[in-house]
């Protein structure tokens, strides 16, 4: 299925980042430097600004991206729900994996594999015995919305887990606000004045770039210190 390829692709993004976060984070926290808060809630921003951004441009986008990426056989029409669809779905599973993933990698980084264990093995349960489900009677559109909450789990136990363990992770509720806020309106934007694919995507990215910057959510200073690390 389109939607979910475009998900494994896109789910790699976060990985790659903390896996390039994971030894600094890891350094600060055997020294026990005071620069692990900022490396921790700056990581979080980032993920959280990109995630945001790409899924709701992407969920806006998906009937044209799943054109390109396919046919318009795979187009939602008359009541059948297609790629598309999933998709939008699916973009919420992503945005929440973004998050996911940085508090998975902090997680191990503090050295406490074993919860994170337990919390992969009650999401995958969930996700395993809840599809046998919901696929038979709504197919793609319950498949992809258990896995939305399927990361949801995880992310709120992950969440919960480091807050508990790490009392670096103290993300403002001021910046988060300002990071959604930059990416509903780069969404309305996009879907009220949509042009060609290649237009939306890169009028999109500079809009959201734009509200960052006036709004102060993500600050040069900030991913200068993520660029040094």
């Amino acid at each position: 299925m389109v939607g979910v390829r475009m998900l494994e692709v896109l789910t790699l993004v976060p990985i790659f980042f903390m896996n390039s976060v994971l030894p600094v984070m890891t350094r600060h926290i055997r020294e026990k430097s005071q620069k692990l808060k900022d490396i921790m809630n700056y990581s979080f921003y980032f993920l959280l600004a990109i995630g945001s951004a790409g899924a709701v441009g992407i969920a806006i986008l998906a009937r044209k991206i799943t054109l390109l990426l396919s046919s318009k056989e795979f187009l939602t029409n008359d009541g059948v729900y297609g790629s598309d669809t999933a998709i939008q779905i699916l973009m919420g599973a992503m945005f929440l994996c973004y998050l996911a993933n940085f508090l998975g990698f902090s997680i191990i980084a503090l050295g406490e594999q074993k919860k994170l264990l337990w919390i992969n093995f009650w999401a995958v349960l969930f996700n395993l015995t809840s599809n046998l489900w919901v696929i038979p009677h709504y197919g793609l559109r319950g498949a992809a919305t258990t896995s939305v909450i399927s990361e949801f789990i995880i992310f709120t136990l992950c969440f919960i887990t480091l807050k508990k363990i790490s009392p670096e992770f103290t993300p403002k509720l001021t910046r988060v606000i300002k990071i959604l806020f930059s990416s509903t309106v780069m969404g309305a934007l996009v879907y009220f004045f949509q042009f060609s694919l290649l237009l939306s995507i890169g009028g999109g990215m500079l809009i959201f770039f734009a509200l960052l910057y006036f709004t102060k959510a993500i600050t040069p200073e900030m991913l200068l210190i993520l660029k040094k690390k």
